[in-house]
């Protein structure tokens, strides 16, 4: 059995292509930020009982490891990610959802409190918000720039979305395609 700790701690550095890089750096505060969006995710899918809403959930942690993937292979293996999937297609993927949905904006300020399901989605929204000032800081000279706030902003608009059609206590979502994003 292999050990999943190296008994010698890492003194706040990991290893990687024989640099050490200190686990401060932007890189690893968004790769951990982005974990934890996908743990919340986790939570969020383990309440909520509609099987196309678990079913989308679970395909934006899919897509959510696909941009660690892609973040992990750029700023620390420094190398391009070509095996890994566009998010751009996601990102049309979740217009189309959103749209699907066809939700009434409230014209006033929403307190994020109706109920458990519909308040973890406006706390997903401040978290994904959270991912996406510091990406701007990562990848403000990058080529990948648009690919990767076009998909993160979206999942903003995409909890702010779930939220609505959550907080009416109504989990009704429509049947909707989920277009997944393939691994090549």
């Amino acid at each position: 059995m292999s050990l999943i700790y190296t008994k010698k701690g890492d003194k706040g550095k990991s290893l990687i292509n024989g640099k050490y890089i200190l686990k401060s750096s932007l890189i690893f505060k968004i790769l951990g930020q982005t974990d934890e969006f996908i743990s919340y995710i986790g939570f969020l899918k383990h309440l909520v009982k509609n099987k196309n809403l678990k079913n989308v959930l679970e395909e934006i942690q899919e897509e959510m490891f696909i941009l660690q993937a892609k973040l992990a292979s750029i700023f620390l293996i420094k190398k391009n990610p070509k095996n890994l999937p566009d998010l751009k297609d996601a990102l049309k993927n979740w217009e189309e959802f959103i749209d699907n949905l066809n939700l009434k904006v409230p014209q006033k300020f929403i307190i994020p409190a109706t109920n458990k399901e519909s308040a973890i989605c406006h706390l997903l929204r401040a978290k994904i918000r959270i991912i996406e000032e510091n990406l701007v800081d990562l990848i403000k000279n990058r080529k990948e720039k648009e690919e990767f706030l076009s998909y993160i902003n979206r999942l903003s608009s995409l909890f702010y979305a779930l939220s609505l059609k959550l907080s009416n206590n109504k989990e009704k979502f429509p049947s909707y395609k989920i277009k997944k994003v393939k691994w090549n």
